[in-house]
């Protein structure tokens, strides 16, 4: 049987749809802004800067006194119990909670969640760079993802690491590889001359993700993030 190889109009459709999917998925994830806005002032999710005390600028809603423990409890397959942790995101107790539990560490299914519940009201990378080295891939890019956002170069060494992983991102709706969301999280937040273009062949769809493995590897040391545009440049 031969194999039938996609016009490359399908490949231009796939690609838009790839990076609005991302987008999409790091919005869910990681709290982030479907533009890149992210700056290394430190701000809530009102725009307010946090006291050392508060971390995140309060939300309008107050958020529940049991936050960690709702975290702790994090099932990615239990609706109930996901649906139980989002009560607590862009609130100064889920903020906290998640903090905390990021402190303490837990299984993978509990990190993936502090982190959902963090980064909602994120602004300091530090809580994220552990998770760097745990054995879950999905919770080492999505923390890689988080820093990167935050201005942190620490994640772009996972990231690339990363590029060519063609297992599901865990906890992502609908279903994206890791590969898919690392390639998307590059095209986000990388700005910078010279970085691989969007794939508009299904060749160019086979290797973007080494061509952005590999360009990431040789010129991390030469990008800069821009906190006006929330996205990283060459210096």
């Amino acid at each position: 049987m031969r194999t039938r190889v996609p016009r490359a109009s399908h490949w231009r459709a796939r690609a838009t749809e790839l990076v609005g999917l991302v987008a999409v998925i790091t919005t869910i994830l990681l709290g982030c802004s479907t533009s890149p806005n992210a700056s290394t002032t430190p701000s809530g999710p009102a725009g307010e800067s946090p006291s050392a005390t508060d971390g995140p600028a309060k939300s309008r809603e107050p958020g529940p006194d049991n936050c960690r423990e709702r975290i702790e409890a994090a099932d990615l397959l239990n609706t109930e119990a996901m649906d139980a942790i989002d009560a607590c995101r862009f609130t100064v107790e889920g903020f906290h909670a998640a903090r905390d539990v990021l402190a303490a560490g837990g299984s993978d299914d509990v990190i993936w969640a502090a982190i959902w519940v963090y980064a909602t009201g994120a602004y300091d990378p530090a809580p994220l760079r552990p998770i760097l080295s745990r054995e879950s891939p999905t919770l080492r890019v999505l923390a890689a993802a988080g820093l990167v956002a935050l201005g942190d170069a620490s994640g772009f060494d996972v990231l690339a690491a990363s590029a060519t992983n063609a297992d599901d991102l865990s906890g992502s709706h609908p279903s994206i590889s890791i590969r898919e969301f690392v390639v998307g999280t590059f095209y986000r937040y990388v700005a910078a001359d010279g970085a691989p273009g969007r794939w508009t062949t299904y060749e160019e769809f086979l290797t973007v993700d080494k061509r952005w493995a590999d360009w990431v590897t040789a010129n991390a040391a030469r990008m800069a993030f821009d906190p006006d545009t929330g996205q990283w440049v060459l210096k």
